[in-house]
């Protein structure tokens, strides 16, 4: 294949010494056509390659890639298995929107396309209407989230996992923004689920800090929050802070969010807090969360309250209480059981 590819290109240059014809710039216009496509078929072919390996690790890079590979040109026998590897890999991952869309284009057989209903159906508690409504309305990305969840309010038995999953398909759009506006709409009565928290968590949990701070401070003021909606409110906004490294704030925060809980939920939420900052490095600020905790009965708490007095505060009780456990830290060590606070115990006890 090189060879005779050098055979072309030895040839063109002697047609370039002698005086350019129209014959030569023909010539010359095909070859570079040509070796364009040489080029662009073997850069799909290394897409192949790269999406066949991401497989199983990640399939939503093997989509992306397989779907560039097809983009940029394969040969009929590669093609044809990028076709089908995206349209099994939309619909293993639960991708059913897409899944079912992609197979009305490329003619998938009527039993490929009804398992992806029935399997929809099942995972996300809808009716064969409302999937076909979602099906319709993907092609209208603008409006969908809202079409989504008037569904996921009204009609689904299965609302956080159908978010879930609409959410993942966007994203893998490229769609973001109209990812983010599709939430849980009817609230749980078992967890006390808040439409406009469960949205505020997932701004949060995507990185748009600003959006979640936004529709926190919209929905304090609100007539309809109870206690527990308020606690998980100021909560959030304690890690908000948290991650903005306004230690000060988000301190303040953890302890309005205790205020309104329970008295058994309020120390476990500071303590999880306490932890949260210890883990990114602000001990100072953990500590001020529960210096003034009574020594937790439970093993694994009463090590981080030891852990974090000795390290924050140099407490030489606390050191002592520590040393006191060292054989059995040790040994948790030995038998692999050992995390983050055993081997932070043993560095602070050298």
């Amino acid at each position: 294949m090189i060879e005779s590819q050098l055979k072309i290109v030895r040839g063109c240059r002697s047609v370039i010494r002698s005086k350019p014809s129209f014959r030569a710039i023909v010539l010359i216009s095909l070859i570079t056509v040509f070796f364009s496509a040489v080029d662009v078929k073997a850069n799909g072919a290394g897409m192949f390659r790269r999406a066949y390996s991401l497989e199983t690790s990640d399939p939503e890079a093997a989509i992306q890639s397989y779907r560039a590979a097809l983009s940029q040109g394969l040969p009929a026998n590669l093609r044809r298995a990028a076709v089908w590897k995206v349209y099994f890999l939309y619909k293993r991952n639960h991708y059913y929107i897409q899944a079912y869309r992609y197979g009305n284009s490329i003619g998938a057989g009527g039993s490929h396309q009804s398992e992806i209903l029935r399997n929809a159906l099942h995972r996300w508690g809808i009716t064969s209407s409302d999937f076909e409504t979602l099906v319709k309305a993907w092609s209208s990305p603008s409006s969908f989230p809202d079409t989504a969840n008037r569904i996921i309010a009204s009609r689904s038995r299965k609302a956080p996992v159908l978010a879930a999953d609409l959410r993942r398909a966007l994203e893998l759009e490229g769609k973001g923004d109209m990812a983010s506006r599709i939430i849980v709409r009817k609230p749980n009565s078992k967890t006390g689920n808040d439409p406009d928290l469960e949205q505020a968590e997932y701004y949060y949990s995507q990185g748009d800090l600003n959006g979640a701070e936004a529709l926190l401070w919209k929905k304090s003021r609100s007539d309809d929050i109870n206690s527990s909606a308020r606690s998980r409110l100021l909560y959030l906004l304690g890690k908000i802070r948290s991650k903005q490294d306004r230690e000060s704030e988000a301190i303040r925060f953890y302890r309005l969010a205790a205020g309104y809980a329970t008295d058994s939920e309020s120390r476990r939420m500071l303590a999880l807090a306490s932890y949260q900052l210890y883990r990114n490095g602000k001990k100072d600020a953990a500590y001020e969360l529960i210096d003034q905790f009574p020594e937790p009965d439970e093993d694994r708490m009463r090590l981080y309250f030891l852990v974090v007095a000795v390290d924050a505060a140099d407490n030489q009780n606390a050191l002592r209480k520590l040393r006191s456990m060292e054989k059995e830290i040790r040994e948790r060590v030995r038998l692999g059981q050992a995390g983050f606070l055993e081997k932070k115990a043993l560095t602070l006890l050298k």
